[in-house]
């Protein structure tokens, strides 16, 4: 899929009730959102798809050079989405992450044959930013710079952009 390797899935709500959402590996990007390519694109610093407590936190975070880097939580789910460019934090029954979870996470085909027609497709960017003189990198504000739909079709996912879309703005 578009260059990215194995995402992280994740049910939402118990039973994956309200839906399924998935994280992407943090990769570093050009300025247009486009992926840098693949020797810089990837880093050791991260070999696995982000998790939900690491996007919630993380404000300060180490990046391996200065630039822009990125990690997409992609959700489809029957709970209403709003604007916003962070995902929404729902209560206990609509939990995504958490103890008694983790035999859930490793694939979406758990959530059964089922009618998505009342079904969402929230996409959200978590952009961070490390300059030049900096050591560590920072939870980027700069994302709002650019819709979801944007980042979706500069990282190689028209596909996803041409979907009834709540757009993280």
């Amino acid at each position: 899929m578009a260059g990215y390797p194995e995402p992280r899935w994740y049910p939402i709500g118990l039973e994956y009730r309200h839906g399924i959402a998935a994280t992407t590996r943090l990769e570093a990007v050009n300025d247009d959102g486009a992926p840098k390519p693949r020797f810089e694109r990837w880093s050791s610093f991260y070999p696995d798809a982000a998790n939900l407590r690491w996007l919630t936190l993380a404000r300060k975070v180490p990046l391996p050079h200065p630039g822009r880097y990125r990690v997409f939580l992609i959700a489809v789910t029957d709970l209403p989405l709003g604007s916003s460019a962070i995902a929404p934090i729902w209560n206990e029954d609509t939990v995504m992450d958490g103890p008694g979870l983790e035999n859930q996470k490793s694939s979406p085909s758990a959530m059964g044959p089922k009618d998505l027609s009342g079904y969402k497709l929230g996409v959200y960017v978590y952009e961070y930013e490390r300059q030049e003189a900096q050591i560590q990198g920072e939870f980027s504000s700069n994302a709002l710079e650019r819709s979801a739909t944007a980042q979706l079709r500069a990282a190689g996912l028209a596909h996803l952009a041409g979907s009834p879309l709540v757009d993280a703005r």
